[in-house]
């Protein structure tokens, strides 16, 4: 019972040194701060600094931050896929003049495409023409047949 005590009261001594020194007067027996010091990790902590994690990831020795990385790929992505939208449109404006069933049909499908990786206008510009290249095909056709 005397060990017990004297163990609990070291236990709370020690507690109360962990503490900052500006909640000197906060300090109390261990079952009033709930049982826990809280501020232990960040005095235990490495110090954080931008420069220094930089460092390390030209280093090699840390991998970059995923958010940097994904907005790089989404500033290069529109770039990198220009030629999907070019190459649906020039598939939207053959198919006004030659097969329009395979040309239009392909057209619009590679828009939709280019839409979806960021070549927004190009896209949408290709699945109208190629749409309405197909659709004057179909209305046509009966008549000519």
């Amino acid at each position: 019972m005397k060990h017990e005590r004297r163990n609990r009261e070291r236990l709370e001594r020690d507690a109360n040194d962990a503490l900052p020194k500006e909640n000197a007067r906060e300090r109390g027996s261990r079952k009033e701060r709930s049982g826990f010091a809280e501020e232990y990790a960040a005095e235990v902590a490495f110090p954080y600094s931008r420069q220094r994690a930089a460092e390390a990831v030209k280093e090699g020795l840390r991998a970059e931050p995923a958010q940097a990385k994904e907005r790089r790929s989404q500033a290069a992505a529109p770039d990198a896929y220009r030629w999907v939208g070019l190459t649906s449109l020039a598939l939207s404006v053959l198919s006004l003049f030659v097969l329009p069933a395979v040309f239009g049909s392909a057209a619009s499908l590679l828009g939709f495409f280019a839409y979806m990786v960021g070549q927004r206008s190009l896209g949408i510009w290709s699945v109208v023409i190629g749409l309405l290249s197909l659709a004057g095909y179909f209305v046509l056709v009966p008549l000519y047949a």
